[in-house]
């Protein structure tokens, strides 16, 4: 994503998804691939997903951070 292949870093995160479903970390990647393609509601779901599951303070503030912007129709990468 830092060399803009959004849709190639897409790519990756589901792929991701497929070898390890359901975790907190693929969760956060697709909510940051969703965000930069535009995909906000998308995003905001993978967020939400990945709120709960985080492993310390830190990681749900900055999960919340991403689900406040997403709310707000704002790319939360």
């Amino acid at each position: 994503m830092a060399q803009k292949k959004n849709a190639e870093a897409m790519e990756i995160f589901e792929l991701n998804a497929k070898v390890h479903p359901d975790t907190w970390p693929v969760h956060v990647g697709l909510a940051r691939g969703h965000s930069a393609l535009g995909h906000y509601q998308e995003a905001l779901a993978e967020a939400k997903l990945a709120l709960p599951q985080a492993p310390d303070e830190g990681n749900r503030r900055t999960v919340q951070g991403m689900i406040d912007k997403l709310s707000q129709g704002k790319d939360a990468n």
